[in-house]
């Protein structure tokens, strides 16, 4: 029976192994009645006797022999495994034979569907060899297969060799002469049973050409409801924690984030393990709402195979050592992947010195927090696509922590599922195979020992002293490589006793600057473009506030920020630099009163376009309003300004409002002025309200609004709608103004009315002009700045 918890590790290990130039094919064999197919022995018969009351008055009892395995012996479960490992032993046999006969039943298990058929070769017989080694796994009545095949006689093989390995120890009716079924499920057959790259087994939906497992939705919806019920109810039962527990167990083959969560679990379990309700705690429900999240995750995105595993040889491998004395320390050297060779050291903080001396903090805890530190130097000093799907090796002198960093769990110390946890998500953001951590004895680990003992602090002394003691290889030289303050600071936090900010330690970064600067270089080459024209520090720096503004939106923190909440000062001179390089920037003018005057003189035009855009600009001059708030943007765009809709107009004859359903020229006589309310805007004041008079002349903004309302009105009646859209007249199909359109209406206005002769050219104008033109216009009116 104790194999049974290890059929999905040796699965997923089988996964990760095969020739990644293969795909993999599954299956799956159900057993039907399977212990009523086990007969039992004429003398073992007496042993499952039972007794039912009779009808017959002359007899109290009925006497029951079975005939057969029964269910409810608490020894059926493994004698019946013992018969179906044997099946699967014997499977092993018959694949090793060059030829198998056909089968009854294999054409159900080749039924493959186009996709996976393409994959395949279909060479003539006979068998082509090679044959590709096959895994076969036995869950008490489930058989599994997994077969990297090229060829479908490859598969043809293992399914007969399946299928009479099954028939060898269940038997068919046909040969037993019993009345019931088949053994194996030809319905189940039909439908699991076919060769397939992805496949349902034991809950989890494998993938064999991606080699990615995940959970699936029937489970993704039963366990994410489960964990929702239980935050609810503050006091459960305490079999309800049990069954979750086995749940959460299952699930970490998969989420090796998950497996911290699970000591701090086990302990809450062992402490009340005789009580019938428990009350939850704040940590439990926490980690409840931590698995949630991680459960998520594996349902968003599925965990290749090979970030389960570690892989058989390191990319790279180091010694780590801490001692409570001083601080921590280690090395680093290239394995799989070349390395120069890299020394590091961090010193305890007072704090930390006084709780290693009031044995608050112990050895062991500092050991593992070495491992963390020591994986996070190594993440800091290498490309992250070196870590992609590798692993290393770390060597390390106290075996608790070995244990614990092997197992990524704790049944004793809170702190250190504090370190595993980090450590796990480190694993799982860059997308790394487990690393493995050896015991070494502390005379061998004399390097990471000279690290974490006392010793010159300043950087050029330590180095200079630890060459000195270790002189390095030939042609190579030591790297210093030390932890950003605030990034040592977040990690000390772990062995503090306060509440630890989990959300600080998941944004944990270390490559982070180095990726927003690298981003604002791309940005600034103008290799986004396919001009790759070099591009001004104020296009880099709306690049990177595009990206503050999507974490922000989305509720997470803002990248660009330091722990001050400013921006990052290395980023503040990377942009400080560009614009010191850029030439002096060239100020868009102000559009004069007669250029909109032109634009209502010249909107004749009875296509629908020109005129919204006519009236759009008059509207814009007057009404002081950014291009974003009635001109339409990309779909994907996330904005906050929330462009102006017909809701958003009020048209007033002195004190009453007007309906905006009355005639147009009912509206163009009888109103005296407009308000204009903008929901939201660029600088994140709501509900503003702008309010102008009509002028009764040919620039009237009252009245480009109200011809705007009026068109509007006249193919919907949607108040959401925006007032930069306008219909075409024959098919009533609604379109936007965009910048582009305002932009080019400007510059050609400015082209006609040859402006050139007062300075203002085309190449000055843009569509900010109209709100620049406007308030000039009041400040030469003698309107107050702050009113403008």
């Amino acid at each position: 029976m104790h194999e049974q918890g290890q059929v999905i590790p040796r699965i997923l290990h089988h996964m990760a192994t095969a020739p990644a130039h293969t795909p993999l094919f599954l299956t799956k064999i159900d057993i039907k009645d399977g212990y009523w197919c086990l007969r039992v022995c004429e003398d073992g018969k007496w042993n499952f006797a039972y007794t039912l009351p009779c009808n017959d008055p002359k007899h109290d009892l009925i006497v029951v022999l079975c005939l057969t395995l029964p269910m409810g012996w608490v020894d059926s479960p493994p004698f019946f495994c013992a018969v179906t490992e044997t099946a699967r032993d014997i499977m092993h046999a018959y694949e090793a034979l060059p030829e198998l006969p056909p089968h009854p039943l294999e054409h159900h298990m080749l039924n493959l569907t186009k996709h996976d058929a393409a994959l395949l070769h279909h060479p003539p017989s006979p068998l082509p060899s090679p044959l590709p080694p096959a895994l076969q796994e036995v869950y008490i009545d489930d058989f599994i297969a997994l077969c990297p095949a090229q060829h479908l006689t490859h598969l043809q093989h293992h399914s007969r060799a399946m299928l009479h390995a099954i028939h060898d120890l269940f038997p068919p009716p046909d040969i037993t002469g019993s009345t019931m079924e088949d053994p194996i499920s030809i319905k189940k057959l039909a439908s699991e049973g076919t060769w397939s790259t992805t496949k349902e087994v034991l809950g989890w939906l494998l993938n064999g050409q991606q080699r990615t497992v995940s959970i699936t939705n029937q489970k993704f919806q039963k366990l994410t409801s489960q964990i929702s019920t239980l935050r609810c109810r503050r006091r459960v039962p305490m079999k309800d924690l049990v069954k979750l527990q086995g749940k959460l167990n299952w699930l970490s083959n998969a989420i090796v984030t998950g497996k911290p969560l699970l000591g701090e679990f086990d302990m809450f379990l062992h402490q009340h393990r005789h009580q019938t309700w428990v009350t939850l705690p704040s940590n439990i429900l926490i980690l409840s709402q931590d698995w949630q999240l991680l459960i998520q995750q594996l349902h968003a995105r599925p965990i290749s195979v090979h970030e389960l595993l570690p892989t058989s040889k390191p990319a790279y491998q180091g010694w780590a050592d801490a001692s409570t004395s001083w601080g921590a320390g280690g090395v680093w050297f290239g394995a799989a992947q070349p390395l120069l060779p890299i020394v590091w050291s961090i010193e305890w903080p007072p704090d930390i010195i006084e709780a290693i001396q009031q044995s608050r903090v112990s050895i062991n805890m500092l050991e593992l927090f070495t491992i963390l530190a020591h994986h996070l130097v190594l993440e800091a000093a290498v490309p992250p696509a070196t870590l992609h799907h590798a692993s290393v090796a770390i060597w390390c002198d106290n075996t608790t922590a070995v244990a614990w960093a092997n197992k990524l769990r704790s049944s004793s110390c809170h702190f250190a599922h504090r370190i595993l946890r980090l450590l796990t998500v480190r694993l799982f953001n860059n997308q790394e195979c487990p690393f493995t951590t050896t015991h070494i004895t502390g005379e061998y680990n004399t390097l990471a020992d000279f690290a974490s003992r006392k010793h010159p602090t300043k950087p050029h002394a330590f180095l200079t002293a630890f060459t000195s003691s270790f002189p390095p290889p030939q042609t190579s030289f030591w790297t210093l490589c030390q932890l950003p303050n605030a990034t040592q600071q977040k990690l000390f936090s772990l062995l503090r006793p306060q509440p630890l900010a989990m959300e600080s330690l998941l944004r944990l970064n270390l490559n982070e600057l180095a990726l927003l600067g690298a981003f604002a270089a791309f940005i600034r080459a103008g290799q986004h473009q396919p001009t790759n024209k070099q591009v001004s520090a104020q296009t880099v720096l709306l690049a990177l506030r595009s990206i503050s503004q999507t974490h922000m939106l989305d509720g997470q923190p803002d990248p660009l920020a330091d722990e001050k909440g400013q921006r990052h000062i290395l980023l503040k001179r990377q942009i400080e630099n560009y614009r010191r390089h850029d030439p002096p920037p060239k100020r868009k003018l102000a559009l004069p009163h007669i250029a909109i005057k032109y634009l209502n003189v010249t909107r004749t035009d009875n296509h629908p376009r020109f005129q919204a855009i006519h009236d759009l600009c008059t509207i814009a001059w007057f009404y002081l309003l950014r291009v974003g708030e009635y001109t339409q943007t990309t779909q994907t765009a996330r904005r906050r300004t929330i462009q102006f809709r017909l809701e958003d107009v009020t048209l007033w004859n002195h004190s009453q409002v007007l309906h905006s359903t009355l005639p147009l020229q009912t509206l163009l006589s009888q109103c005296t002025a407009a308000t204009l309310r903008i929901s939201n805007q660029k600088n994140g004041r709501r509900n503003q309200v702008i309010h102008q008079e009509a002028t009764r002349d040919v620039t009237c903004p009252i009245a480009a609004l109200i011809r705007r309302v009026y068109h509007i009105r006249q193919h919907t009646s949607d108040l959401t709608t925006m007032l930069g859209t306008y219909f075409t007249s024959h098919k009533h199909v609604a379109k936007q103004v965009t910048v582009t359109d305002i932009t080019t209406a400007l510059k050609t206005t400015v082209q006609v009315l040859g402006l050139s002769r007062y300075n203002i050219t085309p190449a000055d104008i843009s569509s900010h002009s109209l709100r620049a033109g406007g308030a000039m216009a009041l400040h030469l009116g003698g309107v107050p700045a702050h009113t403008i």
